[in-house]
């Protein structure tokens, strides 16, 4: 994202997880992905690893952004609007958990 680059360009501190929420129809009573994911704004993301648990809130346009997480497996555990899935991209329901790998930066 052109907001992380722009942190790192100068000198401040660069997120250790950033993605974006979003909504995206699924009910297949369309043609798929012709309109805009709709932004989860303000949702409440948390990673877990192990009992460690770590929160953050999305923005406006759905963007979250952890800081100084620690080098480990995360999962990804973000508090959905009722009705809602979680899909890591469109056609693709698999989770995984989340690798983070602390630079030396």
């Amino acid at each position: 994202m052109l907001r992380v680059l722009r942190q790192q360009r100068d000198g401040k501190p660069v997120p250790s997880l950033i993605g974006r929420a979003a909504r995206q129809d699924r009910n297949f009573d369309g043609l798929l992905g012709t309109l805009a994911p709709v932004p989860l704004a303000n949702l409440l993301v948390r990673v877990k690893t192990g009992e460690r648990v770590f929160e953050t809130q999305a923005d406006a346009d759905g963007v979250y952004a952890f800081y100084g997480l620690p080098s480990g497996r995360y999962e990804f555990a973000p508090d959905l609007p009722l009705g809602t899935t979680l899909s890591w991209f469109i056609g693709s329901d698999k989770r995984e958990r989340a690798r983070i790998h602390r630079s030396g930066r």
